[in-house]
């Protein structure tokens, strides 16, 4: 399948297996246009993977392969467990998002997830950015798909329902893989593109900016948890509990907004609260990083005025120079003519 919207891919769970030793599964759900299946894979044929398509196209994949722990269990930390499989889930998918097809055609790659095998793997097109203004518009381009990623967020974080958690999630995931592929090539086409050394560098400047941006909104979509009522993972005799009916406040005062909630309810709306901070925070971030950017271009241009000053002034003392010794030439020619 050459057309990566024909194949649906993502890890929405985990397992654990115990041949030959207990360890972590997880679940690759795939879906082609005929069928759907499930593929159980631990860490270790991931990295297997990851090493035959670096070794078979000579490039490494857009993302890094999830790290491997050596001092703490992961099987025995569900929050290790769930880093990995998102950051699994986020590695398969720029694979399959990417402009060039090297990857998908590899037979490592088909093999992995139980496609047809194709005897020849094929060569990356590798189009890049050839102009400053195709450069502007991929940097367009990037800033959107971070503000989309922003807005699936926020709503992941309003979900009502665990198949909507779900969706924003993957709408989330699906732009943070887009935009740091765009800030690759991005990152890789200064290299060769043909600008004055101060944009070069104001460029970088603006592709550092984006990497942390992406970085950070890829940590928040770690660590962000949907706030619905309904995607309550408590145990189940802990749900039957009846809460409490009375909540002691002391000398705090009631709201509109609080006053018919219970502890649980509280503890809800206050994560809602700290979640909306955290996009204002983001937001923030991207009005300082605008800021920077207006000051690191008029300092760029404040020093091609005075290098232009510097050079008009240097012209100018020699123009001077010239003129009185023309001057003294046409004052002996006139003394030479008396």
């Amino acid at each position: 399948m050459s057309a990566s919207e024909d194949l649906q891919l993502s890890i929405p769970t985990t397992g654990t297996a115990g041949s030959p030793k207990s360890h972590v599964v997880y679940n690759i759900h795939i879906a082609l246009p005929l069928r759907s299946y499930v593929l159980s894979k631990r860490y270790s044929e991931f990295a297997d993977l990851h090493s035959s398509l670096l070794a078979t196209t000579g490039v490494a994949p857009p993302a890094p392969l999830p790290p491997k722990h050596f001092i703490a269990s992961t099987i025995q930390s569900s929050s290790l467990i769930e880093q990995r499989r998102v950051g699994l889930e986020l590695y398969l998918l720029s694979i399959r998002d990417h402009e060039d097809n090297g990857w998908r055609s590899c037979p490592e790659w088909r093999q992995f997830l139980g496609l047809p095998v194709y005897k020849k793997p094929s060569g990356f097109i590798n189009k890049g950015i050839g102009t400053p203004q195709e450069w502007n518009d991929v940097l367009r381009e990037t800033k959107q798909l971070l503000q989309i990623t922003r807005t699936h967020l926020i709503r992941r974080t309003e979900a009502s329902s665990v198949s909507e958690s779900h969706s924003e999630s993957a709408g989330a995931k699906r732009a943070l893989v887009s935009a740091g592929i765009k800030i690759s090539n991005m990152a890789s086409s200064l290299e060769t593109m043909e600008v004055p050394e101060g944009e070069k560098r104001r460029r970088r400047d603006l592709v550092e900016v984006l990497k942390q941006e992406r970085d950070g909104l890829e940590i928040l979509s770690m660590n962000i948890k949907s706030q619905s009522p309904s995607l309550d993972r408590s145990p189940p005799h802990a749900r039957n509990m009846k809460s409490p009916t009375r909540r002691v406040f002391g000398a705090i005062k009631e709201t509109e907004k609080t006053r018919q909630l219970d502890n649980s309810g509280l503890l809800q709306l206050q994560t809602e609260i700290m979640s909306d901070q955290d996009s204002h925070l983001l937001e923030f971030e991207r009005i300082l990083a605008r800021q920077k950017e207006l000051g690191q271009a008029i300092n760029q241009e404040l020093s091609s005025q005075h290098q232009l000053l510097s050079e008009t002034d240097t012209d100018l003392d020699r123009t001077q120079t010239r003129l009185k010794i023309a001057t003294k030439h046409v004052e002996r020619l006139k003394q030479g003519n008396n």
